[in-house]
């Protein structure tokens, strides 16, 4: 005899918010109810599944092997539903929900200005919500929904996500304005074995990028000549090879719209490394419509 078991939504998301949380009393608190409607409703839920969720001591949480399991389902059952209400209320209004879009923080203060003003200018019916962070966590936010799109930098492959190809863009030297590379037309990687190098601190996609190429820069190397210092951000990257303090590597659009009194910027010799700036999204995504104008409205401002 089959087993009949009524499972609802609010049960889901009940269960979904004490994972987060891992603490009752917080979870009650996002799901804006009482604690004891919350733990008599996942108690509910377990009788009717004949299993333990979550094992409760006066002091501990844990999520049982089973738990863990339905957990997984739920959250693609919770993010489905959200997506045929979301369907239901694009086809009365497509471009009226807003688009939350993430980028690293390597692309984001160089794209998102532009961007905004451009969609601001053409009256565009895309409207977006916006954010950094690094790649890991901004994959993480994808995958729960939180973000309906991200930016980020190839390599980025993941199963269920669909990525497309933004632009390309060059990789550059910059060195302070009394260098003396400052009469050199193009620099050759290994000449950046004896500088100070500025560049990010790990962790950041970017650094890896760089030490690609300068591999005898990275710091245990026995053979290395050179110095590192490492910070948090392109802008004090930039504002670091002002002052002299040493030379770097940007992409390109970091440079785009600079003041070129601040430092020099050259290209390398041979090969010019570039980067990949791809778009992502969920596969099962379904406002495709309105991430393929997403699309066209970045490629058109790269070409510009």
């Amino acid at each position: 005899m089959e087993l009949l078991v009524n499972i609802t939504v609010t049960e889901l998301k009940y269960i979904l918010a004490v994972e987060k949380e891992m603490h009752f009393g917080r979870a009650a608190a996002t799901c804006f109810v009482s604690q004891p409607t919350l733990s008599i409703a996942i108690r509910k839920l377990e009788e009717n599944l004949g299993v333990t969720i979550f094992e409760r001591s006066k002091t501990t949480l844990l999520i049982t092997e089973i738990g863990r399991q339905i957990l997984d389902k739920a959250k693609i059952v919770v993010e489905q539903i959200s997506e045929i209400k979301a369907i239901a209320k694009e086809s009365k209004a497509t471009f009226s929900t807003p688009l939350k879009v993430g980028a690293i923080h390597t692309i984001g203060p160089y794209l998102f200005p532009g961007l905004i003003n451009e969609l601001n200018n053409n009256d565009s019916p895309i409207n977006i919500i916006i954010e950094e962070g690094y790649t890991e966590n901004l994959h993480k936010k994808l995958n729960s929904g939180e973000l309906d799109a991200i930016i980020v930098a190839s390599p980025f492959d993941y199963s269920g996500i669909t990525t497309e190809l933004l632009y390309t863009e060059a990789l550059e030297i910059i060195i302070p304005n009394n260098h003396k590379w400052s009469g050199k037309t193009k620099i050759k990687p290994e000449d950046l074995y004896a500088e100070t190098l500025l560049l990010l601190g790990k962790g950041n996609c970017f650094r890896d990028e760089v030490l690609q190429i300068c591999p005898k820069c990275i710091d245990n190397n026995k053979d290395n000549t050179s110095k590192m210092i490492v910070t948090t951000s392109l802008e004090t990257i930039k504002y670091m090879v002002a002052r002299g303090l040493g030379i770097s590597i940007m992409p390109s659009t970091a440079l785009k719209n600079d003041d070129n009194k601040l430092y020099i910027t050259k290209k390398f010799a041979n090969l010019t490394p570039t980067r990949k700036v791809l778009i992502a999204y969920r596969s099962s995504y379904f406002r495709t419509s309105i991430i393929q104008k997403l699309i066209n409205t970045i490629q058109n401002l790269s070409n510009s």
